[in-house]
């Protein structure tokens, strides 16, 4: 394959699946890729191409466009928030509620369904005058 990836290791580990091989005998080729924003490390794009190659026998190319990769890329999915939050007579925050409703990143990538956290939608705070801590659902 050529191709820019985020994550080589797990491309790998995806073509060798699907072309059912060892990983060994999977070549990459590493691209340098210049604007991949998180979305080089899916892989939806080679996976195609390894389909479509293994089902003709021979090599193929797959180009997307650039608006098509940016519209069906799922790394950043849209989100619905509801925010509370509580502040003091000085202005300072006391109390904040928090509730997000979105496509899990995590589900998408590491192919678990029912990820416990998604810690790349909802990372908590990195601001540290407001340490606010991130918790699943279910706590």
């Amino acid at each position: 394959m050529w191709t820019g990836t985020q994550g080589p290791s797990g491309l790998l580990n995806e073509v060798a699946r699907v072309l059912q091989t060892d990983r060994a005998k999977v070549t990459l080729h590493q691209h340098l890729l210049g604007g991949g924003f998180g979305r080089r490390g899916q892989h939806e794009t080679v996976l195609d191409a390894v389909r479509l190659a293994k089902a003709v026998g021979k090599p193929v190319k797959v180009i997307r466009s650039r608006e098509d990769d940016i519209a069906f890329g799922k790394f950043r999915p849209m989100t619905a928030h509801y925010i509370e939050a509580g502040l003091d007579a000085g202005g300072k925050v006391i109390a904040w509620h928090h509730r997000v409703v979105a496509e899990s990143v995590v589900a998408y990538t590491s192919g678990d369904p029912t990820p416990r956290q998604d810690r790349i939608v909802m990372k908590g705070s990195p601001i540290p005058q407001y340490p606010i801590r991130t918790s699943s659902p279910s706590t």
